[in-house]
């Protein structure tokens, strides 16, 4: 989902089985955003983002979110172009794992 909005907030959603060029779930390019209380399970980008991508402007924010299963060549579940100030606290990032 491309968003181009100065201004958005995803509360409590689920974001499963997405796939785009960039940005497998959700992709910004600007404004301040904010992402809280979802989770983003086996989503996947061709290049960057396997969950989310962040392209040059804006402030976002990432709590209580969970990322599992995410695949991007770069930036498996989020990949950010710059450091504008962004925020990521209480995620938690699952990783399934193979048995012996």
């Amino acid at each position: 989902m491309w968003l181009a909005a100065q201004y958005t907030n995803v509360d409590g959603c689920n974001f499963t089985h997405n796939t785009a060029e960039f940005g497998g779930a959700l992709a910004f390019d600007q404004g301040n955003n904010k992402i809280l209380n979802s989770k983003f399970v086996e989503n996947s980008a061709n290049t960057t983002g396997g969950a989310i991508y962040n392209g040059q402007w804006g402030n976002n924010v990432i709590l209580n979110t969970t990322f599992l299963r995410n695949t991007a060549r770069d930036g498996g579940a989020v990949y950010t172009g710059t450091d504008n100030g962004n925020v990521i606290e209480f995620f938690e990032f699952l990783k399934k794992c193979g048995t012996f």
